[in-house]
């Protein structure tokens, strides 16, 4: 074409290329190929029965003379000439012509699906009409749609544009231009957004293409989408790089929008993205999960086959990431696909909004999701659908929807949401309450299906920790009351048969809720040493399924002792029920009566009420020696009944266990086994025995076998069993056999100090081992002075198995138990805790850690204390331990303490839970550099007042922070006057180079006060700290009154006594050293003595009883 365009004026115009050159396409017509320009829409708009489209167009030889429209070419065997024509008005500019029309939408053909848009000049030629990235990019956001009407027929036009920009017209007797519109709300999802927009993007959609072929497909008689899938990311004003990923995804992908707004929740999230969908069906992804491969495709053909016979589709729930397994309300998916009716199977209910699918006509356009609730927002939005229409949903079973588990802080948006006052009563007055009145409303009556989703929602509610600690921090206690009675009239709308179907609570929680309905106790019937409750017809179950768990199993000097709980319900004064023991043996039976420890306590909680009663007991039962047998029953005293429990269960350490047929433990000459209901108890030494302990053993190893033949994890573990016992028969075990530890991967600490005296001690009856990781540095460190063994090699499991005494710094599972790690304990039940557990400690305990050390967690055999007041409030608090186990010695590491002052003042912070990321607590809180401890410490370290007093005393400031900050140091403000301390850097050595240490709630420094060197406190955080965000509970240390320094509150008053320290060189006062000499039992560098001692005083005494 003859063009005279300056090259440089024109150089950006879309009419050219990145070189300059005019864009040319080809057409083929008539078996020919003609170059033509392309043109350019500039304006586009949809009228009720017209296009309005404005065109630039290049200025040709031949005038231009209309705007065409033309059936896609080869569609329905149209002649390809054959056209629509719509006069236009033109007007010339420089080069340029401006061309605009109407086109007539009366004129388009109902059986013709997609045309393209050309200009025509007067020679007849046909030049195609294109747009430019941005123009469509603004376009797709706009409403563009046009309904008229041809015969009876009511058919929708659209303007579209395919992926080489060309324009189109599309008609269909859909007005959806989108199969599915794919809403995901946005919030913080970084580390998994990504591989949720993928699964919608990788989708198998070939089924959905026989629907609506797009516009390149060969065939286009079935054409009625523009799109297959519309994906609309919703950011929610995300606060990590979550919303440059939507940007990201939103640039690269045509069918894909991105959305910014505030942050303003989930429901508001997709209420917003609601406004942009176009699309037949909607879908509600989560940002963190992911559709199966053919989820979509599979959604959208069961949906079409069905449309008229339901209202939602709804696939699978599969959990992966951190957990796998199907969701707990799959269940209804074990028949296939199929359609419920909610009227007659109403206890299949449905409750998530991401994994299911909605007719858009059913949304559209006044059903939103409820933004004032931050729970029960996608059972209102589905219910809503139900009640309105028919109750009927699609069950898609052979996809899946995938639901992520977290690695790290799963239950983070669950517990935020308890932390926000509308969890309580809003969720109550706008779902339970309006559910129950819409219902009546529409019905006349409350539909059981809806009855069961009231108390499917309501049964979470019931389920709540000891005493309600998290409602009780966001309500006062007249609220909390006022939340619980409102809960408890929700119960008037469920029917008792409904409220009994619940799958996901205990008959515990059920009595409950009908105690609560009713307002009183259960009726009882009393038969054969049992009873049953009931509430009316519903019976609610037996006395003697209440379970029973034992703790301990022991038999010493012909006395078999029995510890456990014993569970109980229904009766008004629980905590007076009596418990016993009944003996049988030929023909003698006894009754023994149990002692209830009433400081213990295992009763499950509701709503911070004792709803089943736990009576915890003990009890000791003589054996005759004469006797070949005994059997053992469990009896409550149930309001002047005596019933007999039959649920008979086995805490950790006690050495019976269920999973595997004929599980033993033998001692002192007796064996105990268990067959329901009972316990007994075979004299191996009887003279009418009829097995030894070798048939005993080869029993339980053939049940083993029998089991779990293909399991290699537990036939390696048996073999090491088999080796066990094959090595007792044949070897007489002459040294005692000590296993000593700090972590697994680092020592330096207690055991190490413990380990280092047994080598210069070198006891000729004791063979002492090491226990570490052999992928840390310390493992070839202490290899060059004794004896190192690999934690959870075989030889370590082997030496647990053979030792006497289990001597460790720590409290882990891994510690008492090996086979923890790979789940093959119950192969070793009767066994693995034989040997004594001496727990040195890895600080001074300051704090209540009963919850976590207590008796029936770790079974302590000797506890290490260094202070008097720690020893005495291991006796006083729950841990459960007697003046037996609890052993003031002293802890080892002290013995090793020194002093080489280097003018050094440390600052040493402890860490606060609040500060790790709720979603990885490897990682810090997105809000960590504006917290109150960042500030707080970051200020204090670049504080120009301390720095100059510092240099002006010759001291050196040192920072170091708790380990969950070392890799973050970067953070703070590094003033070079200031040293900070790496992990490299020994806590002994810091203690040693220190004159003075400045902390706010560390107990690590209890070391640096053994020295007898000032400790000083600054708690500016203190409430926060002590109110149950942090793992620690207060206990018997109070650090105004047992404090080794002065404690402050503030930074102006932490460095103004921190510069008095320096100015009077660091002088450790009066008051505080009287502190420590009357707080710390020792000071001489005996304590790996005294542990030694207490160690061979518990294993002789223990030889003298067995």
């Amino acid at each position: 074409y003859n063009s005279t365009f300056d090259k440089q004026k024109y150089l950006c115009n879309p009419f050219y290329d990145k070189n300059g050159l005019l864009s040319i396409r080809r057409i083929k017509e008539n078996k020919k190929y003609l170059d033509v320009v392309i043109n350019y829409v500039t304006a586009l708009a949809v009228n009720q029965d017209s296009i309005h489209i404005e065109i630039k167009c290049v200025n040709m030889d031949s005038p231009y003379k209309c705007i065409a429209i033309a059936p896609k070419k080869g569609i329905n065997d149209i002649p390809s000439d054959t056209l629509i024509t719509a006069e236009c008005s033109i007007s010339e500019n420089d080069g340029f012509s401006s061309i605009s029309a109407d086109i007539n939408l009366s004129e388009l053909s109902p059986d013709t699906y997609l045309y393209d848009v050309y200009c025509q000049l007067q020679d007849g030629s046909l030049i195609s009409v294109k747009a430019e990235p941005e123009f469509i990019a603004n376009f797709r956001n706009q409403e563009h749609k046009s309904c008229y009407l041809s015969g009876e027929n009511q058919l929708y036009a659209f303007t579209m544009f395919n992926k080489t920009g060309n324009l189109l017209l599309r008609c269909s007797d859909s007005p959806y231009e989108y199969a599915v519109s794919i809403i995901m709300a946005v919030y913080n999802t970084e580390l998994f957004l990504a591989e949720a927009v993928d699964s919608i993007i990788d989708q198998q959609l070939d089924s959905i293409n026989n629907f609506c072929a797009c516009f390149e497909h060969k065939s286009y008689q079935d054409i009625r989408f523009s799109e297959p899938v519309q994906v609309i990311l919703v950011d929610d004003g995300a606060l990590d790089n979550s919303g440059k990923i939507c940007d990201a995804y939103a640039e690269k992908y045509d069918f894909i929008t991105a959305v910014h707004k505030p942050n303003g929740g989930v429901s508001s999230a997709r209420n917003k993205g609601l406004e942009y969908a176009k699309g037949k069906y909607l879908n509600f992804i989560d940002s963190d999960d992911k559709f199966k491969e053919n989820a979509l495709s599979k959604m959208f053909t069961y949906f079409e086959a069905n449309y008229n016979k339901m209202e939602i589709a709804t696939m699978p729930i599969v959990f992966f990431d951190a957990a796998s397994g199907n969701h707990w309300l799959n269940e209804k998916f074990k028949k296939g696909n199929r359609i419920i009716d909610l009227r007659s199977e109403y206890n299949a209910s449905l409750l998530f909004v991401n994994a299911s699918f909605f007719k858009a006509e059913l949304v559209m356009p006044d059903l939103r999701f409820d933004e004032t609730l931050v729970t029960g927002e996608d059972s209102k939005f589905i219910y809503t659908i139900f009640l309105r229409n028919n109750c009927r949903f699609g069950l898609v079973a052979d996809t899946e929807y995938r639901y992520r588990r977290r690695s790290k802080g799963e239950d983070s948006a669950i517990q935020a949401s308890k932390l926000n006052r509308n969890f309580y009563f809003d969720y109550l007055d706008g779902f339970i309450d309006w559910i129950a009145a819409y219902s009546k409303e529409l019905n006349g009556f409350i539909p059981k299906y809806v009855q069961y989703v009231i108390a499917q929602q309501l049964q979470w509610r019931f389920v709540q920790d000891k005493d309600a600690a998290i409602a009780k921090s966001v309500l006062t206690d007249e609220e909390f009351e006022q939340y619980k009675q409102h809960l408890f009239d929700e119960l008037r709308f469920v029917d008792d048969d409904i409220l009994l179907m619940q799958k996901m609570i205990f008959r515990e929680q059920k009595l409950y809720m009908l105690m609560k309905k009713y307002n009183t106790l259960p009726s009882c019937e009393y038969f054969d040493n049992d009873a049953n409750l009931y509430y009316g017809n519903s019976v609610i179950g037996l006395i003697s399924s209440c379970y029973t768990k034992i703790d301990f199993i022991n038999i010493h000097n012909d006395r078999l002792t029995i510890e456990g709980y014993t569970m109980i319900h229904g009766c008004e004064n629980p905590y007076n029920t009596k418990v016993f023991i009944s003996a049988s043996s030929e023909n003698e039976n006894t009754m023994t009566e149990c002692e209830i420890n009433h400081e213990r306590d295992q009763s499950v909680y509701s709503l911070g009420e004792p709803i089943f009663h736990s009576l915890c007991f003990r009890c000791t039962v003589p054996l005759d020696k004469l006797k070949n047998k005994y059997q053992f029953g469990i009896f409550v005293d149930f309001n002047n009944h005596m019933i007999q429990k039959k649920d008979i269960r086995f805490n950790k350490f006690s050495p019976i266990n269920t999973a595997y047929d004929n599980s033993y433990y033998a001692e002192n000459g007796w064996v105990i086994k268990y067959s329901k209901p009972y316990l007994t108890a075979v004299n191996l030494f009887s003279e009418s025995a009829s097995a030894n302990l070798t048939d005993y053993e080869e029993q339980f190893e053939k049940a083993v076998e029998r089991k779990d033949k293909n399991n290699r994890r537990i036939m390696n573990a048996l073999k090491l069993r088999k080796k066990f016992f094959a090595y007792q028969s044949i070897y007489h075990k002459k040294k005692d056999i000590w296993l000593i530890s700090d972590r697994v991967n680092l020592a330096g600490d207690n055991g190490e100090a413990f380990f280092l005296y047994m080598l210069e001690k070198n006891d000729p009856d004791v063979d002492f081992y090491f226990v570490i990781n052999e992928n840390c540095p310390d493992y070839e460190r202490l290899s060059e002075y004794g004896k190192v063994v690999i934690q959870n090699s075989q030889q370590h499991k082997f030496l647990h198995l053979m030792a006497d005494v289990i001597v460790s710094a720590h409290a882990n599972e891994y510690v008492i138990d090996p086979f923890f790690n790979d789940s093959t304990t119950n192969v070793f039940r009767d066994i693995v805790f034989r040997p004594k557990y001496v727990f040195l400690q890895h600080g001074v305990i300051k704090d209540d850690l009963s919850d976590w050390l207590n008796r029936f967690k770790k079974n302590i055999s000797g506890f290490i204390t260094a202070a008097h007041p720690e020893y005495q409030s291991i006796l006083d608090y729950t841990y459960f331990y007697t003046e037996k186990e609890t052993w003031l010695t002293g802890l080892p590491r002290h013995d090793r303490l020194y002093h080489d002052e280097k003018n050094y003042i440390t600052i040493m912070p402890t860490w606060r839970k609040y500060l790790t990321d709720p979603n990885d607590d490897s990682m810090l809180a997105e809000d960590f550099t504006s917290s109150d401890f960042f500030n707080f410490y970051n200020a204090l370290i670049n504080n120009e007042k301390l720095i100059s007093a510092a240099k002006k005393n010759n001291y050196q400031l040192c920072f170091m922070p708790h380990p969950n900050i070392m890799q973050h140091l970067d953070l703070f403000e590094h003033n070079e006057n200031v040293l900070f301390f790496g992990t490299e850097k020994p806590y002994r050595e810091i203690y040693a180079e220190s004159n003075l240490v400045m902390t706010d709630f560390s107990s690590s420094i209890m070391d640096f006060a053994y020295l007898r060197k000032p400790v000083i406190y600054c708690q500016f955080d203190k409430e926060r700290f002590f109110d149950g965000e942090h793992v620690y509970v207060q206990g018997y240390y109070d650090y105004e009154r047992d404090g080794f320094g002065e404690v402050t509150y503030t930074l102006d008053d932490i460095v103004d006594v921190m510069i008095s320290y320096m100015e009077n060189n660091c002088q450790l006062k009066n008051i505080y050293r009287q502190r420590m000499d009357s707080f710390f039992a020792y000071n001489d560098k005996k304590n790996c003595e005294r542990v030694y001692l207490k160690i061979k005083d518990m294993l002789s005494e223990d030889k003298k009883n067995n």
